[in-house]
Order: C-alpha cells, then structure tokens, then sequence
C-alpha cells in the first residue's frame, strides 16, 4: 500500500488508519465517505480502490477552520472565497475526479442520503462529531449499505465522547481497530 499522496494532504488521520482505510479500500467497490475535508482519507481510498468513491461534504471553510485555527485565521484575514476548501479538496484529487473514479458531491449529509439512489458496500462516517450527527449519519447511510457491507467511522476516542456514545448506541456490536480512532461493523442485512 503506497500511502505517499494521501500522507501530503493536510488532516487528521494517522498512518495506521491511512493503511486500514487503503486496505479495507483494495477489496471494496463502491465507496461513500462522509466528511472529506481537504481529501487525506478520500485519497487513500481513492487510490487503492478497484471501484469509485463519492464523498460528501459541504467544504465550507468555516467549519474545517474551528478544527485548524492556522487556517481559520488566514481564511479571514486573507478573504478567501467560501469554495477556499472545496478547491483545495479537488486539487488533492484531481486525477481521480477528472478519470470520473472519485465523485464530489457538494451536499449535506441529509440533503446526499435523500437524493441517493447508489448502494455501497463500504462507508465512512466522518463528518460532524456531535451526538446527534454522528447517530443521524449512522442511521441514513446504514440504509445504503449493501448486505454484509462495512460501516465504519473515525474518531472513536475520548477526545470525542459525543462520537462514542453514538456509535455505541448505534451499534453495540461494533469494534476497534487496534492503534487507531477508527470504528467499524460488518453489516449482515439492511
């Protein structure tokens, strides 16, 4: 797994979960992600996925600023426009957008999961870290979920408590991946 172009991208996730999210990618088709900030993680699975992955965001510069304040504060004094993240998103991946193998798509969670008509059998919850959110998120994207598909999420730490207790409440039966945040279940039916 060459994980060199996921690892140049600004975010969050650690080399282990870069190499479980490129793993689980190499045998997985149809890939959602919700949450692609800058496009770290979307790279990965991009990468060594066979299939297609759409990711779903609203990249507005705000929101991903209160988590990088670096940004945030050089967002406001320099004006950047409202697409500064979006863009930067599509610069990470352009190869994979342009060969029609990675699908922005420029939507809430909601808005995504009510105009969805794809079925996928890997998903990736990474986007808002508030208890109901996450639980929200859990509960419309399960139902896109191919039978005996993955669901999984990041940030499963107590750094994140709100993140925890939906996942917990959700899905008791769920687990851990060694060394990381990353969560996941086998999901036998819909």
């Amino acid at each position: 797994m060459n994980l060199a172009n996921a690892l140049k991208i600004d975010g969050w996730m650690n080399d282990a979960e870069l190499l479980w999210l490129a793993r689980q990618a190499s045998c997985h088709g149809m890939i959602l992600e919700i949450g692609s900030w800058k496009g770290r993680s979307t790279r990965a699975f991009a990468d060594h996925t066979p299939g297609l992955v759409y990711a779903v965001d609203m990249w507005e510069s705000s929101p991903a600023g209160w988590m990088d304040p670096a940004t945030y504060t050089k967002a406001i004094l320099q004006k950047r426009p409202e697409d500064y993240i979006f863009q930067i998103f599509c610069d990470n991946l352009r190869s994979h957008i342009e060969s029609g193998k990675v699908h922005p798509i420029r939507k809430s969670s909601i808005e995504a999961a009510e105009e969805c008509i794809l079925w996928f059998d890997l998903i990736f919850i990474d986007a808002a870290h508030d208890y109901e959110s996450v639980a929200r998120d859990i509960t419309i994207w399960s139902g896109k979920l191919l039978p005996g598909g993955l669901l999984c999420g990041h940030d499963y730490s107590e750094h994140w408590p709100d993140v925890m207790k939906a996942v917990d409440d959700a899905i008791p039966h769920r687990k851990v991946v060694p060394g990381t945040s990353i969560w996941y279940a086998k999901i036998a039916t819909v």
